[in-house]
């Protein structure tokens, strides 16, 4: 068994979820396109993209991550935590 894990940003933070979608759909079609059955492609999103295509193999597991934080908000906070007060 081969297994493939596809993240898929949120749709809250796509500039483009019609876009995310059709891109979405064009690799899911390439990854099952495989000759051996025995494979599992798993997405993990917060939304299942708006997509025509189904497979048997194609999984959807749906999570509630929250949104991500931006790494220079990251970084601002580190670098405010290290200033002597």
């Amino acid at each position: 068994m081969l297994g493939f894990v596809v993240p898929i940003k949120s749709r809250k933070i796509s500039k483009s979820w019609d876009n995310l979608s059709l891109l979405f759909e064009r690799t899911a079609k390439s990854m099952c396109n495989h000759t051996h059955p025995d494979f599992r492609m798993i997405v993990v999103c917060q939304y299942q993209p708006h997509i025509k295509f189904e497979h048997p193999n194609l999984q959807y597991l749906t999570v509630d991550l929250g949104l991500p934080v931006p790494i220079i908000l990251l970084e601002v906070i580190y670098m405010m935590s290290q200033k002597p007060r």
